[in-house]
């Protein structure tokens, strides 16, 4: 989903990751690598992928998980917690 409408792939999301990944100078696997060296964050890492432009992924489960999803940091308005009293 974009802002300017829907885009539809046949690609699985674990290969349109990697290949922006590799877009902006690195692999999936080496990005993920370095933010668990530098944050020490082990699942669900976020990747990384420009620094310069803020493009930060997050995934909602483990990125081999069918139910994944994953979010662009700077697209996420506010956080609900789920939790109802």
């Amino acid at each position: 989903m974009e802002w300017e409408g829907d885009y539809y792939v046949k690609e699985k999301p674990q290969y349109v990751i990697n290949n922006s990944c590799l877009y902006y100078g690195a692999s999936y696997i080496g990005g993920r690598e370095a933010i668990v060296h530098r944050t020490n964050y082990k699942q669900k890492t976020p990747i990384l992928l420009s620094e310069s432009q803020d493009l930060i992924l997050i995934p909602t489960y483990s990125p081999e998980h069918m139910v994944c999803v994953w979010f662009m940091f700077h697209q996420i308005s506010r956080v609900a917690t789920g939790l109802l009293y």
